[in-house]
């Protein structure tokens, strides 16, 4: 391809990501009737401005653990420095704010190597998303048990042998994510036996997956846990500074609760302003029967779920626009 051609071309995508990105952001926070910004001026549910400050200095915590975990996972691809690695995150935030289930993290951080194989680099990506998405479910799976009597009483009415079952399954199916991510190069193994290389050709880069140790997949899972911590606590945080008062540890729990049913429902990121208020408002409601639930504390609710979206979300989404024009979708020797 001429070079003239993929100047112009990466210009162009890199327009559209931006462009994009804005208008997404505008239609969610001035738009959308049902869930634009009216959440942050009501007056009977004014948060404390510390706490949001404090939950907001988390942010970047937040985000360089990510940074690190993938500068981590690229070092089987091509050396980058933390810097481009945190360029590269944010720049994934902003494809994801309207790409399908923040595919954006994976596809949109590999435009930044500047020769290492892009699609060895999905992968190993993937590597890193999977591990933040198993920490997830055995976390969130975990909390779930510890509320499952009070859930049983109330409204399940499982049998003694049932509630035992359940457990059971639950702790298996926890040893058998740990052990799916520890061993994930065997992924490669199994496509080989299955011979879908022959059909898709990408899946040859599927080799980088036997290039990570146990050591190294431990490593990620740490971070990828130490991340999940820090943004339940914010979660918790911006709930008790909306004035939902929950006690620490029930409060963690339970937003661990909430990401593991955020992971399973499909959406986008500039939808999650919504999705996250309604789910919070649900599970609260759910677990702590006992709270009263006025119009104030359920838009407050809603409030705090809106509050972490926008300093996660779309803060990250709108510095990532910032470096998009760093991106090359079409490289010389491409």
């Amino acid at each position: 391809m001429d070079t003239k051609i993929k100047k112009s071309l990466n210009f162009l995508l890199r327009t559209v990501i931006v462009l994009a990105t804005y208008g997404f952001l505008f239609y969610e926070l001035f738009v959308n009737e049902k869930f634009n910004s009216f959440h942050f001026q009501n007056p009977e549910t004014n948060a404390s401005l510390f706490l949001v400050f404090f939950v907001l200095s988390l942010m970047p915590i937040n985000w360089g653990l990510e940074s690190l975990k993938w500068q981590l996972l690229m070092r089987k691809v091509e050396l980058i420095k933390f810097g481009a690695a945190f360029k590269a995150i944010f720049i994934g935030s902003a494809i994801s704010f309207f790409a399908p289930n923040r595919m954006g993290d994976f596809i949109g951080r590999v435009f930044i190597l500047k020769k290492g194989d892009r699609m060895e680099g999905i992968f190993a990506t993937i590597v890193g998303n999977l591990g933040q998405l198993f920490v997830t479910l055995i976390l969130g799976s975990s909390a779930l048990l510890l509320f499952l009597p009070q859930l049983n009483e109330t409204y399940l009415g499982f049998s003694h042998f049932q509630l035992v079952g359940t457990i059971a399954l639950v702790i298996l199916t926890n040893l058998f994510l740990l052990a799916v991510f520890l061993n994930i190069g065997l992924l490669h193994t199994i496509v080989q036996r299955l011979k879908i290389i022959d059909r898709w050709l990408f899946l040859r880069h599927l080799q980088i997956l036997q290039n990570f140790n146990r050591a190294e997949l431990l490593q990620i899972l740490g971070l990828s846990a130490f991340r999940f911590l820090i943004y339940s606590i914010q979660f918790y945080l911006v709930f008790y500074s909306f004035g939902i008062r929950i006690s620490p540890i029930q409060g963690i729990f339970i937003v661990f609760i909430l990401f593991f049913i955020l992971t399973a429902i499909p959406t986008i990121a500039f939808a999650e302003l919504g999705v996250r208020g309604l789910v919070s408002l649900f599970i609260l409601e759910l677990l702590i029967p006992k709270m009263a639930f006025t119009d104030t504390t359920e838009t407050a609710i809603v409030a705090a779920s809106s509050t972490l979206w926008f300093i996660n979300l779309a803060i990250p989404a709108i510095l990532g626009t910032f470096f998009v024009y760093e991106l090359k979708f079409f490289r010389k020797n491409d």
